[in-house]
């Protein structure tokens, strides 16, 4: 699901990647 991809690398920009 992109959608659901999307928001996994917006967390990982949040912890700082």
């Amino acid at each position: 699901d992109p959608g659901n991809l999307g928001t996994l690398l917006r967390t990982a920009m949040a912890f700082g990647w």
